[in-house]
């Protein structure tokens, strides 16, 4: 069972596609000390808006797991008459069937808020991730990590602010209340040492991701280390999208997660192997990710200049993490992405056992009708407490059925 906001962006590059002439990201200042970047904050990922040889504007993910800036629609690069260079592979991270993209040398690109710059960016030769759908918003591509190298980027999701800052002129206001943490850098992606306690009561040190292209708060690769051990009391879930569809996985808790003076007890932990493929392509060993759902809980500043993220708690920065209890999985669909459809149904769910089956459109919840629900209030909705009841009426084919369920949380004793 399984949150809409948990999806992630599971891709790997499989060359190397640009040169040496790449712009540092201190080009975007234009001789400021730093730019406060406005974003969006969509079922769980950080969206900016980034136009296009002054001609069109799109919105991007920001994503600290891809060090790549990737145009996910190719009509639009054909459109603006952008020249394809070369063709290079891209595969998912479940590996189970491969798709290419090109080469787009020095476009130009602006950023809201900063200089226009020349960059080379990758565009898909078809839009797999189909992100409009997940996210219910139209979602045109990633922005990696490496777009902004040579900056320190300061996240406020509170107030949906995205700040760039040059490292010589980085003040830090209230810097002792900020935990100052060690990161390793690996093509432009941020990694920390964090602690965690085993099934068996050990401690033990991992390697983990800062990701802010994962809409999820903890996930584990237990297949990294013998140690890491998937509990006994878990339920199924689909972690996102991947080439060749839905990723199944399974959540369960972790006893206890900490990093530097910040810990989360009975922490709900999604769990999935990662491909042997993978692991081997990095030289640093990597155990899991961190991603909004948790980091949102921060004030951050993400320092991969000088090697180093601070952050300051909010308020209950630590409590319990909400997810999916009806098993549904939910996409947008329609020219305003407003209405909605089941995509999946995980097996021995409630809504499962309600008799709700895929492709399945959603027309009520209770008595209002959907146009009175955004895909987030939706999937609040279905991540509620434990025991609460649920009313849908759904259109199969031609014809209409209504159900009733209640949420059930299989994880609510798990400590």
């Amino acid at each position: 069972m399984l949150r809409r906001q948990i999806l992630t962006l599971l891709i790997l590059i499989l060359a190397v596609v640009y040169g040496t002439s790449q712009q540092l990201g201190i080009e975007l200042l234009g001789g400021k000390d730093k730019v406060d970047i406005p974003f969006d904050y969509h079922q769980g990922f950080i969206v900016v808006d980034l136009k296009f040889k002054n001609a069109i504007t799109l919105s991007f993910l920001f994503d600290t797991g891809s060090e790549h800036t990737i145009l996910f629609k190719r009509e639009i690069a054909e459109l603006l008459g952008i020249p394809f260079g070369r063709r290079v592979k891209i595969q998912g991270a479940d590996l189970t069937d491969t798709l290419y993209a090109h080469v787009l040398r020095d476009v130009n690109i602006k950023v809201e808020k900063t200089e226009a710059v020349q960059k080379d960016i990758l565009v898909m030769d078809k839009d797999f991730l189909q992100m409009d759908e997940i996210t219910g918003e139209r979602i045109d591509g990633i922005l990696g990590s490496s777009f902004f190298r040579g900056l320190v980027v300061k996240l406020d999701y509170k107030k949906k602010k995205l700040t760039i800052i040059n490292p010589r002129k980085l003040v830090i206001p209230d810097i002792q209340e900020y935990a100052k943490i060690p990161l390793e850098i690996e093509n432009y992606k941020p990694y920390i040492k964090t602690n965690i306690l085993t099934e068996d009561g050990d401690e033990k040190r991992l390697q983990i991701l800062l990701d802010t292209g994962a809409a999820l708060g903890f996930l584990l690769h237990a297949n990294t280390d013998t140690s890491l051990v998937i509990p006994d009391k878990i339920v199924p879930g689909s972690l996102g999208k991947g080439l060749g569809g839905e990723i199944i996985g399974y959540i369960g808790k972790t006893k206890r997660l900490s990093f530097d003076q910040f810990w989360f007890d009975g922490l709900l932990t999604y769990y999935q192997n990662l491909d042997q493929s993978i692991m081997q392509s990095s030289t640093i060993k990597r155990n899991g990710l961190i991603g909004n759902t948790m980091l949102s809980r921060f004030d951050m500043y993400l320092d991969m200049v000088h090697s180093f993220v601070y952050l300051r708690p909010h308020k209950n920065y630590n409590k319990k993490f909400r997810y999916d209890k009806s098993g549904l999985v939910i996409y947008a669909f329609g020219p305003n992405l407003d209405r909605y459809f089941v995509k999946a149904v995980i097996y021995d769910t409630p809504a499962d056992r309600a008799g709700i089956k895929p492709g399945d459109i959603i027309e009520k919840v209770g008595f209002r009708r959907m146009k009175n629900y955004s895909l987030a209030k939706l999937s609040k909705k279905l991540s509620g407490d434990d025991g609460d009841k649920i009313k849908l009426t759904l259109r199969r084919g031609d014809d209409r059925y209504k159900v009733t369920f209640r949420l059930e949380d299989k994880l609510e004793n798990i400590q």
